[in-house]
């Protein structure tokens, strides 16, 4: 069994539905987002992007000149972020939050590049 265009298979399908009925798998899950989101938030805000609040599994944030450089090295370093441009916003990514690693990961990679 394949679902649409995003290559789910019964086996894929069977660990989502049972995370559904794993109550503390979904609050471990809100809260590791919620940390992810604040870490990021104030460590971007500590070098200079203007990052718009959110309480979703994603960020938006205003690096204040084309990010271009930016998101493309961080592709080069593994790190994905989504460009701006695909809403006509070339100032702004749209990060993903994810587990502690991930976060370091792209902070570090942010702060290097940044800097």
């Amino acid at each position: 069994y394949r679902a649409g265009s995003f290559g789910l298979n019964a086996c894929g399908l069977a660990a989502a539905s049972a995370a559904l009925d794993d109550q503390e798998f979904q609050h471990a899950t809100r809260l590791m987002a919620k940390h992810s989101r604040e870490t990021i938030t104030r460590e971007l805000t500590s070098i200079g992007f203007s990052v718009t609040r959110s309480d979703s599994a994603c960020l938006w944030a205003d690096y204040g000149r084309d990010v271009s450089n930016l998101v493309q090295q961080l592709a080069d370093r593994g790190i994905l972020i989504t460009h701006g441009k695909r809403w006509d916003s070339h100032q702004h990514v749209r990060i993903s939050v994810g587990t502690a690693w991930q976060t370091d990961s792209l902070l570090s990679a942010i702060s290097e590049i940044a800097s």
